[in-house]
């Protein structure tokens, strides 16, 4: 359901507010997400008869399918959105993402997603969901290098369409990969000047901490590794527990395998 047709039709315009519409932890439940899907699949085909098929509702019926384990119709139906929807539009955006979700696991899957999130670049050219996507394509494929420059475009130029749903902290996000991609060239100094420069910008979110407690324990930093544990999302109980991980983590860091196995054993 949505008033934006009608808006458009009268030529009303939308401005945005300061919030956010997070989904909650029910809505990835697998019993919840199979009901739904059943429900929308059911309401969309008697909506196509009663009204014809729409982009909206042709990728309503890709996502219910896709949802529901049925890939191979989802492919098709996703692409026929995209055959039907020819202007940059949202449907034709959330066509993209459901086709190269729903590509993974088949045959040829990296070539055909590297040509197909091409294809959605050119259109949707700073979303920076394709671009991590794209980044994580090319990583898979060797090419760290353009792999580098997809993550970094999408960390600091990403955008994202407030009219479709999108993965939370997506700019964190490619700041961690941009990192890791990074490690992979061995440029750790690089690595760890945009995790800091990102807690700096976001504040310390888990993620990025996390990131950033891995990078000083490969190097056997401890005091600097142990100093963000305060900002992970565990339990109080937890921590002595993961501080513990920690020391014998970064004693493997510094080579010191005794110290590390008698850490890690007390910790396991």
């Amino acid at each position: 359901e949505s008033v934006l047709e009608s808006l458009q039709a009268h030529d009303i315009g939308l401005e945005g507010l300061p919030w956010r519409i997070l989904r909650p932890a029910r809505d990835n439940d697998v019993d919840v997400k199979c009901a739904r899907a059943e429900r929308n699949m059911r309401l969309a085909r008697r909506e196509i008869t009663e009204t014809g098929h729409s982009p909206t509702l042709i990728n309503c019926l890709a996502e219910a399918a896709q949802t529901l384990g049925e890939c191979e119709q989802a492919i098709a139906l996703y692409r026929q959105c995209l055959d039907a929807d020819q202007a940059t539009s949202t449907e034709r955006l959330e066509a993209y993402y459901g086709l190269l979700t729903c590509l993974n696991g088949t045959e040829d899957a990296r070539d055909n997603q590297l040509a197909l999130c091409v294809e959605a670049l050119e259109q949707f050219p700073l979303d920076a969901q394709l671009l991590c996507a794209m980044g994580g394509y090319l990583q898979s494929a060797g090419r760290i290098d353009l792999a580098i420059r997809s993550y970094e475009t999408a960390y600091q130029f990403g955008r994202v369409n407030p009219l479709t749903w999108h993965l939370d902290e997506i700019t964190q996000i490619a700041a961690v990969c941009l990192s890791n991609a990074l490690q992979a060239q061995d440029a750790d100094d690089k690595a760890l000047h945009v995790l800091q420069s990102a807690i700096e910008q976001h504040g310390k979110c888990p993620r990025l901490c996390r990131a950033l407690l891995d990078l000083h324990v490969k190097y056997g930093r401890v005091d600097a590794a142990l100093q963000q544990v305060k900002y992970l999302e565990i339990d109080d109980h937890e921590q002595p527990i993961m501080e513990t991980a920690i020391v014998g983590a970064a004693c493997v860091g510094r080579r010191d395998w005794e110290s590390a196995e008698s850490q890690l054993q007390q910790a396991f």
